[in-house]
């Protein structure tokens, strides 16, 4: 089932939740969907199962001792959640874009905000944003000889503050752009367009929070042996 090709692999996840609704039962759902993918070990051979998450599979080689084998795989997907950050930063620019109404001047505006290192840092810094496994794969030791690999799946710790500050700081970039916008009527509508993708994305973090949520973030403990049977006389 797992397979070896996904050592070191990048799982970054980039289909977008499709929420039917605007609350209730569909976006319960859809959290218990996605719940019921972390839950198993399917986000190994297919991390694109996991939508939109931002999210890597880490991975070490098992060689006897689980904890060890558990906290590499977890820095080495640490290591990699940056360059998966920074690329989703990027694919943002599209839609932002698009929703400013003048797609190659606000293209223009946005790749230099995100090529400023110091603007991209903050966004990519894994030890400042917070990271945390939840889930690996195999799960317990009994499953593993030495020689086979272990998966973390690793998760940006809170995915909808992300989003809120990406999100903010391309609003500003472009509303604060003169070149834009020949008259306020045009500024306003956009801000308008905007204000609704913001909504949007959050939305989509949101469902990634509560599929988070319904999934443990710490690993199932090892099972207890039986007792031996007492001896008879």
């Amino acid at each position: 089932m797992i397979n070896a090709r996904w050592r070191l692999s990048i799982a970054l996840v980039s289909g977008l939740l499709l929420v039917q609704g605007c609350g209730g039962t569909d976006v319960v759902d859809d959290a218990a969907r996605t719940a019921a993918v972390f839950a198993g070990c399917d986000w190994v051979d297919n991390p694109g199962l996991i939508k939109d998450h931002l999210a890597t599979v880490g991975s070490s080689p098992f060689l006897g001792n689980l904890s060890q084998a558990r906290d590499s795989a977890v820095a080495n997907g640490r290591a990699q959640l940056a360059a998966t950050l920074k690329t989703r930063v990027e694919q943002l620019i599209e839609d932002w874009a698009k929703t400013a109404g003048d797609l190659n001047r606000a293209k223009e505006t946005l790749t230099a905000l995100v090529n400023n290192e110091t603007f991209t840092r903050q966004f990519t810094n894994t030890e400042v944003l917070g990271t945390r496994p939840v889930r690996y794969c195999p799960s317990h030791s009994a499953e593993l000889k030495p020689g086979d690999t272990i998966y973390a799946l690793v998760v940006l710790e809170n995915p909808v503050t992300w989003q809120e500050n990406i999100d903010d700081s391309f609003e500003d970039a472009l509303l604060r752009d003169e070149i834009l916008w020949k008259t306020e009527a045009l500024k306003a509508g956009a801000r308008d367009r905007m204000d609704a993708l913001k909504k949007e994305n959050e939305q989509r973090r949101l469902e990634q929070m509560r599929a988070y949520s319904m999934t443990p973030s710490t690993p199932a403990p090892e099972p207890t042996p039986a007792p031996a049977p007492a001896e008879t006389e």
